[in-house]
Order: structure tokens, then C-alpha cells, then sequence
């Protein structure tokens, strides 16, 4: 399932987005950054996701190995 919600907020972020709303035209810095974790937080989430995910799958690995 999450990898379900990670391609389609990815498929989202490459073509949708940029279609529809740009934070470039926010003149105040941090409100751009704001606005573009509002935006896509959900993909961030992912993206951290699946990092820790395969960092963890890695780690397992590696104990595994010197059982």
C-alpha cells in the first residue's frame, strides 16, 4: 500500500505540481519553505520512509549475515 501512495505522490511531484503551483513566486524565503513542505509532505514522508525502510533491511541483513 505504501508503495502504491509513494509512486502516485511521486508521479504527482514530476508532472502534476509543477503544472499548478511553483513556491518560486513566494517572495519571503521562509514562506516558501513552508509552503513547499505544505505542498508535499506527503511525498517527503515517503521518500523518508523508504529510506529508513531500506536502511533498516540493510541493517537486518547485516546482523543475519554474522549469525
Amino acid at each position: 500500500m505504501i508503495q502504491f501512495w509513494f509512486f502516485k505522490s511521486l508521479i504527482r511531484e514530476l508532472w502534476i505540481s509543477p503544472l499548478f503551483f511553483s513556491p518560486r513566486r513566494i517572495a519571503d524565503p521562509f514562506l516558501r519553505f513552508t509552503v513547499f513542505i505544505y505542498y508535499h509532505f506527503d511525498f517527503v514522508v515517503c521518500v523518508v520512509y523508504h529510506f529508513f525502510e531500506v536502511l533498516y533491511f540493510s541493517f537486518e541483513i547485516f546482523i543475519l549475515r554474522f549469525e
